[in-house]
């Protein structure tokens, strides 16, 4: 960039969001991209996730679910765009998404996924997991206290806690995010996108190319301009911005659009001295909360490519529904300060009540039907587990066993923070994880018996572990147990013949550790059996939440009448949830008396007329047994 001088053109018009080209995608039609968009799709950083499988090895059970990573990223990208469009639609003049807003919020959709794991996100849960679980280390947990890890069995049906009352207590459904109010953290696929989002030169240098910066050409002299809206308020006077200045402007927002990416809602007040950034919570909630532009992407996507019709939804209906509140509160960092901060909510119209009880019971039905599937349960655990192993084979967090890893010992938050070791990542693809299924196959010994050597026998044959179906016995093999509530499932399962047997198998095992019960049959029992959870929605009616949340036992407030933690819970709940939008605004009070207040809207779950209401409990859980045995 040499040493340019960047101004601000003198009557400088709004930054105007133009198409530059379209992409052809068999969801939506045609997707409209724009300059920036474009140069960011050529990179070979956003090419890579046309190697990333959208669903792993679901295509081997559902054969036309081959779609990747790429095509999704595109598509919540234009979903995101279409739900800012609608609600720009529905509010007045002083709420509406400007342009330049708009395209940060495409930017985020369209990057979200840019740090994304091999083959869905068996490979991610690995990394997440190999400080708790790795083969060859010394010390090791008691294979009995890590269950839920190993075979994904919920704490809640720990045999343990079952047999004995005063330990058996079932955990809180307290609705909190999925990870905090700061949003993913460590190796989850987010966070690994975000690290790339703000580290990578190429990004950096299109973002300021493409969208910060442009030159014109008068009577043959070049004249560098810095659009006013990536400049902070304060600096809008300055006659000229020097590269160091447009750096950190650039820096600024990449941090912003990786904190939309991550869902960290704390970002907010930090971001705000940017005119871009006043309405940040609500882009948050458009990329990253439970009716976001994510999930319904993926829904209609995955029905679309696999052939089931678990996606379809009245999405006219919901878009056209989608508006926007001012939420206004405290200053619960300095609350005698008697500042007040403005954030928004986005939600809905009443009359989407309907569409969205649509779309949770169609997710609901698309996860329990198609992703955990008994063949796609089996396969995704058998590469997990290989997974995980593998891992503790590479230096600590490496990227498997690549050159780059292998020479210089990077991990991979390394090699995506450092433009001289992004080629390693490049490779980190689907092909990649293939490549080294077969290599890791062929250097296990032929005289040992390993479960590695068993799963990758029949993943490089790409066929699944099937279910343990015993002559002369019942056909207790694959079980589901759906009911309101972790209680009703746990006393279900005290009843199934295959909780019986995964029982004896844990007394067998008693206190022994994962290193003592390796390559033995004891290992072989353990693994044979595969649990699967999943509920309606993480969301809890108001009434309950309060009380869970922060009420004693004699129902009095566990924190202060007006604290941080407090606020934070409760917007956390309205944000990640779907609000019934019927006020242009809301003002926030934490009080003894907040359930008597009408200071906040309904979610779905709250709403008695919503199918929502009266089923959010609903939870099924999957208990299979398996046949450990080669192909």
């Amino acid at each position: 960039m040499g040493n340019k001088e960047y101004k601000i053109k003198e009557n400088e018009t709004a930054f105007e969001l133009k198409i530059a080209d379209h992409i052809l995608d068999n969801v939506y039609g045609h997707i409209g991209i724009t300059f920036v968009e474009r140069k960011l799709e050529r990179l070979p950083l956003f090419k890579r996730l046309h190697n990333i499988s959208q669903l792993g090895f679901t295509n081997l059970v559902f054969p036309c679910a081959l779609h990747n990573r790429y095509v999704h990223s595109i598509g919540v990208m234009h979903m995101a765009s279409e739900m800012v469009r609608h609600i720009n639609e529905n509010v007045d003049s002083d709420l509406m998404f400007s342009d330049v807003e708009t395209q940060i919020i495409r930017l985020a959709g369209m990057l979200h996924d840019i740090g994304h794991y091999p083959m869905s996100h068996n490979i991610e849960q690995a990394y997440k997991l190999q400080n708790e679980y790795i083969y060859g280390k010394e010390e090791f947990t008691p294979a009995v206290n890590c269950l839920k890890d190993l075979i994904g069995c919920p704490e809640y049906l720990y045999p343990r806690k079952l047999d004995d009352p005063e330990a058996h207590t079932y955990r809180k459904t307290v609705n909190y995010a999925e990870n905090d109010y700061s949003g993913s953290k460590d190796y989850h696929h987010e966070a690994i996108g975000r690290s790339i989002i703000v580290s990578n030169s190429s990004i950096r240098d299109t973002i300021i190319e493409s969208l910060i910066t442009y030159a014109e050409v008068n009577e043959g002299v070049e004249t560098t301009y810095i659009r006013p809206e990536f400049v902070p308020e304060e600096e809008r006077n300055k006659k000229v911005f020097s590269q160091e200045d447009v750096e950190r402007f650039t820096k600024d927002l990449l941090e912003l659009i990786g904190a939309i990416v991550i869902g960290n809602y704390e970002y907010g007040e930090t971001a705000k001295a940017y005119p871009y950034a006043k309405k940040y919570s609500a882009m948050v909630q458009i990329i990253h909360s439970e009716l976001d532009a994510d999930n319904i992407d993926y829904l209609l996507r995955d029905s679309t490519f696999s052939g089931t019709s678990y996606g379809f939804m009245d999405i006219s209906v919901l878009l056209s529904s989608l508006t926007m509140a001012v939420f206004r509160h405290k200053d619960y960092d300095s609350p005698d300060s008697g500042r007040e901060i403005v954030d928004y909510l986005v939600g809905v119209k009443p009359k989407a009540v309907g569409c969205v009880d649509q779309f949770f019971q169609n997710k609901y039905l698309a996860y329990t039907q198609m992703i955990m599937s008994k063949y796609v349960s089996a396969l995704e655990f058998m590469l997990l587990h290989w997974a995980r192993v593998r891992l503790t084979q590479t230096k600590e967090y490496g990227v498997f066993g690549t050159e780059e890893c292998k020479n210089d010992g990077d991990g991979l938050l390394d090699i995506v923070c450092k433009d001289g070791k992004i080629d390693a990542y490049l490779k980190f693809t689907d092909a990649y994880i293939m490549t080294e299924l077969f290599a890791h196959y062929n250097y296990l010994s032929a005289s040992a018996w390993d479960l590695c050597k068993m799963e990758l026998s029949r993943l490089t044959k790409y066929s699944a572990f099937d279910l343990d179906k015993r002559e002369n016995e019942p056909d207790d093999s694959d079980i589901s147990c759906a009911a309101f509530g972790e209680a009703k499932i746990a006393e279900e399962m005290k009843g199934c013949t295959a909780y019986d047997k995964f029982r004896k198998v844990i007394e067998k095992i008693g206190s022994k550790s994962i290193l003592e019960i390796k390559n033995t049959d004891l290992e072989k029992e353990l693994y044979s059996f595969r649990f699967e959870e999943y509920s309606m929605t993480k969301q809890l009616p108001l009434e309950e939440f309060y009380r869970a949340a922060f009420l004693d036992d004699k129902g009095a407030l566990l924190h202060g009448k007006e604290t941080k933690q407090a606020f934070q819970n409760h917007f956390y709940r309205l944000s990640n949830g779907i609000p019934i939008i019927i006020k242009k605004e809301y003002a926030f009070a934490m009080d003894e008396k907040f359930l008597a207040k009408a200071s906040i809207p309904d979610l779905i779950v709250d709403c008695p007329n919503a199918l929502l209401h009266n089923t959010y409990q609903q939870r099924t859980v999957y208990l299979r047994r398996y046949k450990i045995e080669t192909y």
